[in-house]
């Protein structure tokens, strides 16, 4: 089980329920928000109006430099061919589990 923090008896998720924003020391800080329908009175306006929510992060400043720092670079996909070039794809060949045979001509949508 996942520790919780506690704010004054509440943990994170029912303060953001209660729609303030909860800092996580040095991390960053999770600050719920809607997006609602318009309404023409007073009376028009209920949770039904409200057609998103979503929680926003804002990185706090350790979290900020450590994605600062972060160096990111192309990945080469080798160009490698692990079959021995028989039928089943490699290796003996047994058939262990009883199943398909690999066959490539078959076709899986009938």
């Amino acid at each position: 089980m996942g520790h919780r923090r506690i704010f004054y008896g509440k943990t994170e998720k029912e303060e953001i329920d209660d729609g303030k924003t909860v800092r996580l020391g040095d991390f960053g800080l999770f600050r719920p928000s809607f997006v609602g329908k318009s309404a023409d009175t007073e009376a028009g306006v209920s949770a039904s109006n409200i057609v998103r929510k979503r929680i926003l992060f804002f990185p706090g400043k350790a979290f900020s430099q450590m994605l600062g720092n972060m160096s990111v670079t192309k990945m080469v996909v080798p160009d490698t061919d692990y079959t021995d070039g028989s039928s089943n794809g490699g290796g003996d060949n047994s058939n262990p589990s009883g199943g398909n045979d690999g066959d490539q001509g078959e076709n899986p949508l009938g």
